[in-house]
């Protein structure tokens, strides 16, 4: 087998053992390795170095890019770069909300809680519900609109895309303006990037509801050992 360039369909044939051997080391696996060092890498410099820390999570949300159109290119989708990958988005989000928190004050403990809960939610309904259960769900007609103009088979539509990529520049930006408030500070910007961010924090409400109906679902609830069918890897965790 040493050399074999298989498909897609060939590796449903393949040992799950044999396909380990491969999966991990996929390209879009290996970028996520990486992205696992920046986010460990990134709390350490959180006060000593601001910059250095804001441009480390700005570089993990790039790779997460990346990792996403090497796993097209090469048609390198897996569940476990799935998985690795929306585990690190979370983790990634999760970690820098925090140190946000503890540089503005406790006082936004409730909301850092309520923003953490509703990303594991999300996160458990990507990873327990199947992918065509849940492309289904948010294709309904009777979805919300913002599902609907967010999403597209399974992917991000661009305004999904300006959405997600919102949430995380809000971050950076709450975070180097701390720092510099006299210079980055304005109630306008943050006006526009918070109402963005509750709108993601919104759909991630919604697809919630999707996880907490499909348990109604017989056996619609698990995802399987099928691989993918397509090279979509990561796209329905943003």
């Amino acid at each position: 087998m040493s050399g074999h360039k298989y498909t897609v369909d060939e590796e449903t044939l393949l040992p799950s053992e044999l396909k380990w051997g491969h999966v991990k080391w996929f390209v879009p696996n290996l970028i996520d390795y990486a992205r696992i060092v920046v986010v460990m890498i990134m709390p350490v410099c959180f006060t000593a170095a601001p910059e250095l820390a804001a441009f480390l999570y700005f570089m993990n949300h790039f790779l997460d890019d990346f990792d996403g159109w090497a796993a097209r290119r090469w048609c390198q989708c897996s569940k476990f770069g799935e998985l690795l990958d929306m585990v690190i988005d979370v983790s990634s989000c999760v970690v820098f909300e925090a140190g946000i928190m503890a540089l503005y004050g406790l006082w936004l403990m409730p909301a850092f809680m309520l923003s953490t809960l509703i990303d594991v939610g999300m996160l458990a309904l990507v990873l327990t519900t199947r992918d065509d259960y849940w492309k289904v769900l948010v294709a309904q007609p009777s979805s919300s609109w913002i599902l609907r103009a967010s999403f597209h088979d399974g992917c991000h539509t661009m305004i999904g895309e300006l959405l997600w990529k919102n949430q995380w520049c809000f971050h950076i930006y709450l975070y180097l303006a701390y720092f510099n408030p006299g210079v980055m500070w304005s109630n306008y910007v943050v006006a526009v990037m918070l109402t963005g961010f509750i709108i993601v924090k919104y759909q991630y409400i919604l697809r919630i509801r999707f996880f907490v109906s499909s348990w109604s679902e017989p056996n619609r609830n698990t995802k399987g050992d099928q691989p993918p069918s397509t090279c979509k890897q990561g796209a329905a965790a943003e």
